[in-house]
């Protein structure tokens, strides 16, 4: 049935995951230049600060850009993860017809989540190569970061309940 405790741990496991496109991820700060960062979103990437090497451009060596996902290929390809393994749960919701495959599936899932936290940590590692030929960095996890992992909670709970449900019924079917 749709309306069982797996398809709320479901639906907010989708909830949770689709909030990442919208959250800081993480920043990368020059430890040399004070005002040089690189911020890390779900779906874009904020750099600004001086450009060391061009300090005498049309801006006066000040960089302020925001890089989109058709800009860098790592950043597309997280966006695109995050759409599909939302897309891919909330098509684990109504398979309840067949809970079997329904469990498989949500452990699909959560290795898709995982594979997803793998590229924004991947994703997260190229932050100081923005920041240019500066040697010394810092990195800072923002709260974003952690949603995934809520999602693979709820995720793995729904698998639970799924199995629970799934031995239930065959206790009674066995009661027959």
């Amino acid at each position: 049935m749709i309306q069982r405790i797996q398809t709320v741990f479901l639906i907010l496991a989708v909830g949770l995951n689709v909030t990442v496109l919208f959250l800081p991820l993480g920043a990368a700060f020059d430890t040399d230049q004070q005002d040089a960062t690189v911020e890390l979103n779900g779906s874009s990437i904020h750099q600004e600060g001086f450009n060391s090497e061009d300090p005498f451009g049309p801006d006066g060596g000040f960089i302020d850009k925001t890089l989109g996902p058709g800009d860098n290929t790592m950043l597309l390809v997280h966006v695109i993860l995050v759409v599909l393994v939302s897309v891919f749960l909330l098509g684990v919701i109504f398979l309840y017809n067949n809970r079997p495959r329904q469990m498989k599936l949500a452990y699909a899932g959560i290795v898709m989540i995982m594979i997803q936290v793998v590229v924004a940590t991947l994703l997260f590692m190229q932050l100081p190569d923005m920041l240019g030929d500066s040697q010394e960095f810092r990195h800072d996890i923002a709260f974003g970061f952690f949603f995934p992992v809520g999602a693979i909670l709820l995720t793995l709970l729904a698998a639970r309940r799924i199995r629970k449900d799934e031995n239930l019924i065959r206790n009674s079917d066995r009661l027959r």
